[in-house]
């Protein structure tokens, strides 16, 4: 080439001294006039040089066959639980599924969240699938290549189910083509982290989803919480596009049961859950993971919202309590200011 006898940058070598010293290695040459030059690159093997290094935060591979060979005859053989499966933090308020059949790689992501997060590591779909049933998490970061069931499997069963579909989910794979991506985004995934990753950025995403979630409960609350004065459904910006349909029916098939059934002074939680054919536990998760609030709470908020419209139609406060289903006025009171921080008076008044 025409250029081949133009002095060089140097930036080459640089750039691999560099390289060298980030491994803890060490780059050695040796010269000779008029013969040449020999480079020797020495690296060390073990993971113990980087013990110390605080740049480091890991290097993986995903699991090998034989690895995901001996995770499934453990769980299958013994029974036994991993010995890195929970992780729990000082103050579990947000419970998240880490699903990574990686033993090493898992305990990893345990440890870096279980200050913010009560953490359960699982090493496959199906674990987390039998894991879900005795306690549902509220948000779930994912493999994609998993033994038995793979994270698109699993992902799939979380969104077909009325009962998980609301739970966001984070794929963190290896495999980050467009393909890929796109076919979690159509799942209904809320992001496609690809591997390797940093661990701030992975705690800066989960909390902003977190964030977002809020926010669309905040919206679901608000387009099913009976206010009068409210904008129209149509009408209302969600904060997110992905709005699970399932989402939708449990919402609309639950107002119109509040709607039947708000002014009975006996209406419980349990015949709210029984309706929606679900167990106490379950319904308590759901009504939270959509709405944000508990049903408890909701009922409550539902019959406070529906009265206004009555103290706006000219009926006595007393006449409203019994409408909506509270037996002592007295408390409708004090429920209604400190839900709209003003008096029955002052309300009606200003409507």
């Amino acid at each position: 080439k025409e250029n081949d006898m133009q002095p060089s940058s140097g930036i080459g070598l640089s750039l691999v001294n560099e390289l060298v010293k980030m491994l803890h290695g060490e780059i050695l040459v040796e010269s000779e006039v008029r013969k040449g030059s020999v480079f020797k690159l020495v690296l060390q093997k073990g993971k113990e040089i980087y013990a110390r290094d605080t740049n480091v935060e890991y290097i993986l591979n995903d699991t090998s066959e034989e690895q995901e060979t001996a995770l499934v005859e453990l769980e299958q053989n013994d029974g036994t639980s991993l010995p890195d499966m929970v992780s729990e933090a000082k103050v579990p308020l947000v419970k998240v599924m880490v699903v990574e059949d990686n033993a090493e790689l898992r305990q990893f992501m345990c440890d870096i969240l279980s200050d913010a997060y009560h953490v359960v590591g699982v090493a496959d779909g199906l674990m987390a699938l039998e894991g879900m049933e005795k306690e549902t998490p509220d948000f779930i970061i994912t493999d994609i290549m998993m033994p038995r069931m793979d994270g698109i499997e699993l992902i799939r069963h979380i969104k077909e189910n009325v009962n998980t579909c609301d739970i966001p989910i984070v794929i963190l794979s290896a495999k980050s083509s467009v393909e890929d991506r796109i076919q979690g985004l159509q799942l209904g995934i809320d992001d496609y982290i690809p591997k390797p990753f940093s661990s701030d950025y992975l705690k800066s995403r989960i909390e902003n989803l977190i964030a977002q979630r809020k926010a669309l409960q905040s919206a679901f609350l608000s387009k099913y919480d009976a206010q009068p004065e409210k904008a129209p459904i149509e009408a209302i910006a969600y904060p997110v596009s992905q709005i699970v349909p399932l989402d939708e029916q449990f919402m609309q098939k639950l107002v119109g049961f509040m709607e039947e059934n708000y002014s009975n002074p006996g209406l419980r939680v349990n015949d709210l859950a029984e309706f929606m054919n679900m167990s106490r536990s379950v319904f308590n998760r759901k009504v939270n993971g959509v709405i944000g609030v508990s049903p408890i709470e909701y009922i409550k908020n539902y019959r406070l919202n529906k009265a206004k419209s009555f103290i706006q139609s000219g009926m006595s406060f007393s006449e409203v309590a019994f409408a909506v289903g509270f037996s002592d006025p007295g408390y409708f009171g004090k429920a209604f200011k400190k839900a709209f921080n003003q008096t029955l008076t002052e309300y009606k008044n200003n409507n």
